[in-house]
């Protein structure tokens, strides 16, 4: 709790990051630190300063130095006769994730995350109301800030269905088009998938570059106009040992040789594997 994780100047600008693993370490993404921005700050983890001299980076925990390498006290913990069942030295009672040390004196489950708050100092002490309630106030922040990430990931999936389901809708009408359309011409036209090995090797010659250009002059899309075009309709046909055999048309653009819009023909290849 209180992590200084992003450091700004006077201008918005972010001079630092940090953010830390439970016990204080710093995460390998971090993008800005001290050495990297110039940044002059030294409170970190916990919001506590940052002891580097000598390569012993201890926290100063106020009561106790807190070791980021062994991730344990130095001095034993002041109180420790209150929890005999608990290594003195460690920190936050070996669970940084649901409790929050202060000032390395004693710590405190956070209420509000299925544990409850037992604070170790007299309920009478000034210090130990102060404390309570500083830590119900952050208990309340968390319960506030899970409750609000929920309701958002809730708006973003019904936004993620609702357009998958208008996509899906309009695949359907497409689709139901297109059978329509078949059923009326008595043809099956034009597929992207191909139905077989045979088909699929014809595809990939055609993707490979194979074919030629053909029909031109006579299309009535711009982009194929012989001066002022930027594609040629290509076609590629592929005869197989059973007397069938694959047409594939695609584009193919005049300054970088690409192919795309790849598509099988039925309706003009009457020996189509399609039409079998």
């Amino acid at each position: 709790m209180g992590d200084n994780r992003t450091v700004i100047n006077q201008s918005g600008t972010v001079v630092e990051r940090n953010d830390y693993y439970p016990y204080g370490m710093q995460m390998a993404h971090n993008q800005l630190t001290n050495s990297a921005s110039g940044s002059d700050n030294k409170r970190k983890f916990s919001g506590k300063e940052l002891d580097v001299m000598g390569g012993l980076n201890l926290y100063d925990f106020e009561a106790r130095p807190y070791d980021l390498n062994y991730i344990n006290f130095w001095t034993p913990d002041s109180k420790t006769e209150k929890k005999p069942w608990i290594s003195p030295y460690v920190y936050c009672s070996d669970n940084p994730v649901n409790r929050v040390d202060p000032d390395g004196q004693q710590d405190f489950a956070i209420p509000g995350i299925g544990i409850p708050a037992v604070p170790y100092w007299p309920a009478d002490s000034k210090t130990g109301q102060a404390m309570v309630d500083l830590v119900k106030k952050v208990g309340n922040f968390i319960k506030t800030a899970v409750a609000a990430g929920i309701a958002q990931q809730a708006v973003t999936l019904e936004r993620a269905t609702t357009g998958k389901n208008k996509q899906n809708v309009s695949q359907a009408n497409e689709k139901k088009e297109a059978t329509e359309k078949t059923a009326k011409d008595g043809k099956t036209g034009a597929r992207t998938e191909p139905k077989d090995l045979e088909e699929q090797l014809t595809l990939e010659e055609a993707q490979g570059g194979a074919g030629e250009s053909f029909m031109k002059g006579k299309l009535k899309d711009k982009k194929y106009d012989e001066k002022t075009g930027t594609h040629d309709k290509m076609r590629h046909n592929h005869d197989h040992g059973d007397g069938t055999s694959t047409e594939v048309h695609y584009d193919k653009n005049r300054a970088t040789g690409e192919g795309s819009n790849y598509k099988i023909k039925d309706d003009t290849n009457k020996n189509s594997r399609g039409n079998k």
